[in-house]
């Protein structure tokens, strides 16, 4: 039996854009993937994002998927200004805020988007005792 791997895709109208992108909100490098239109986002938790320019024969999708990433960042004492330094910073790499950040029994978290309009999920949890 194969025993497939799990990644999350992301369709893109510039792959390499995007690629840059989320390489920063990782703090992972891009690998190169199948074809020039194609790269890969490695965790060294072992999930991964593919990107990929849709073939030109099917059209591109452009909304409707209730599946998203989120992107942890460390535990925090203090997760609101935490997550809102991490929202400035990746605004000031083409995203955009969704909505408000917002403190919740788990921690903090806000819905961007990020250079294409696909959202994405940002949380700080709150440290443990």
């Amino acid at each position: 039996m194969i025993q497939p791997e799990l990644s999350f895709v992301l369709p893109a109208k510039s792959p390499l854009n995007l690629g840059k992108f989320y390489s920063f909100v990782m703090g992972e490098e891009i690998q190169p993937g199948f074809t020039k239109d194609h790269l890969c986002l490695s965790h060294p938790n072992g999930s991964s994002i593919q990107i990929f320019r849709p073939s030109e024969k099917y059209p591109f999708p452009l909304t409707g998927t209730s599946l998203g990433l989120c992107f942890y960042g460390e535990p925090s004492s203090n997760p609101l200004k935490n997550l809102d330094d991490w929202v400035s910073s990746v605004m000031s790499k083409g995203a955009k805020r969704i909505t408000s950040s917002s403190l919740q029994s788990f921690g903090a978290e806000v819905w961007v988007a990020d250079p294409e309009g696909n959202y994405f999920l940002l949380v700080i949890p709150f440290e443990c005792d």
